[in-house]
Order: structure tokens, then C-alpha cells, then sequence
């Protein structure tokens, strides 16, 4: 259902995991990284539209929890990847049908929903998403803002929506 040419991820590292990587089941644990600073914007496009009811985030592999596992196993990390500091979401804005949106307007316009994602929902804990604003969605915007530990990076290992095709009437 998501069209993965359309979607992207704004201000993620081109060195790690890619959105498409991250949107689907991810057991190397793969993790997108952002590029500059802590903010994230993710836009994915649907084929058909929708009614999206949870999102589900996972973090909890990041840059040294992999140079760490790596180091474990043997193998070397990539170079700089035990340096980079990076913690999971916590401050996220999502949008419905907000295709041209950019970090500007992410931090300005009203959100159709604000959440202060915790710890236990970034092991894979559903986030119930407001039903009405989510009806008939052709895309969604998800602007992160801030991460749990104020490290200069956020990463993400996995986003999942749940959620139906919307009915034609």
C-alpha cells in the first residue's frame, strides 16, 4: 500500500538504513540516521488511500549498540559509527495529506496529532492514532523534533502504520 518511490525521509544520513529498509521488517536491526541535527522528517505516500489507526515505532539499535554488537561478534564497525551518538524519537508531529510540507512548516502549522512517544513505545508499543483526523489519508508526515536523550542524532530502526484501505462511498 505505501508507495515507497514517492516516500521519503528528509535529513536522514545516505550512509545507513534507507526509509523503504526501515518501513518493512528489519531483523539486522538496520537503523535510519539523521544527517545534521535531531530532526527527522518522514513522508510516506500511499498508493490508495487510507484510514491509518496506530503507528509503531522501534529504536533500540542504534549507531554504538551496533558498533558495540559488531565489536561482539568479531567484526568491524563502520568508521565512526561507535562515536555517533544518537538516541530514539521523542517528540513527534504527525500530518495526514500534507505532501509538500517542510521543516518550516512542520514547526509552525497545527499537527493532526502531537505525541510524546516514551520508551516503552519505541520497543514496539502501538500508538493509537486519533481516528477522525486519519480518514481517507493519500499520505503521512512524520516530523521529529526531538529525541529521548537530547543527543545530536536520532535514529530509528523500524516505522510501522497500521491501519485499513479507506472504503469508497
Amino acid at each position: 500500500v505505501v508507495n515507497l518511490v514517492q516516500s521519503v525521509a528528509l535529513n536522514s544520513s545516505g550512509e545507513h538504513a534507507s526509509l523503504e529498509q526501515i518501513l518493512q521488517a528489519n531483523p539486522d536491526d538496520k537503523y535510519l540516521l539523521s544527517d545534521v541535527d535531531q530532526q527527522l522528517l518522514v513522508k510516506i505516500v500511499f498508493k490508495q488511500p487510507v484510514v491509518l489507526t496506530h503507528l509503531v515505532f522501534r529504536a533500540d539499535m542504534g549507531p554504538q549498540e551496533h558498533a558495540a554488537a559488531k565489536e561482539k561478534e568479531g567484526k568491524e564497525a563502520k568508521e565512526g559509527e561507535a562515536d555517533l551518538e544518537a538516541s530514539g524519537p521523542r517528540d513527534v508531529k504527525v500530518y495526514s495529506n500534507q505532501e509538500g510540507l517542510d521543516f518550516g512548516e512542520a514547526e509552525t502549522i497545527t499537527a493532526a496529532q502531537e505525541l510524546n512517544v516514551t520508551d516503552k513505545q519505541l520497543s514496539g508499543e502501538r500508538v493509537m492514532l486519533r481516528g477522525s483526523r486519519f480518514q481517507r489519508c493519500n499520505s503521512v508526515q512524520i516530523f521529529i523534533s526531538e529525541n529521548q536523550g537530547g543527543k545530536p542524532y536520532t535514529f530509528l530502526n523500524r516505522i510501522s502504520l497500521i491501519g485499513r484501505p479507506a472504503a469508497y462511498v
